[in-house]
């Protein structure tokens, strides 16, 4: 099995469009999805693609200048680490993810929620 070295990983950046007022990420072409001033309250799916044990997921969510409130498909959880559950006005928020392939979840392990 040929190693990879750290310095030749380059993470994949999507920009996520919405759908109905839905954003959905597709862990097969996305390791960072982008959610970009959403205008109203809005839900982050459960991703779609063929994950990997272990895999990571960050959700970068930059607000406009209203507060709003994100719903969590069902295959995300916090324990430890809450799911953001409002944007802060004008912020960018940053949610991290692992994949447990035995639980089929995206657990979260980090959440800037104060934003910057």
């Amino acid at each position: 099995m040929k190693r990879l070295e750290a310095s030749n990983w380059i993470r994949r950046v999507a920009t996520l469009t919405v759908s109905s007022n839905t954003y959905t990420p597709n862990v097969d072409s996305a390791d960072i999805a982008i959610i970009s001033s959403p205008t109203a309250n809005f839900t982050i799916a459960n991703p779609t693609g063929t994950p990997t044990d272990g895999q990571s997921l960050i959700l970068r969510i930059t607000s406009s200048g209203t507060t709003y409130t994100p719903t969590w498909g069902t295959n995300y959880v916090g324990t430890s680490v809450s799911l953001p559950t409002t944007l802060v006005a004008s912020k960018t928020i940053t949610v991290g993810f692992s994949y447990d392939a035995t639980a089929g979840k995206w657990v979260c392990l980090a959440a800037d929620t104060t934003g910057y």
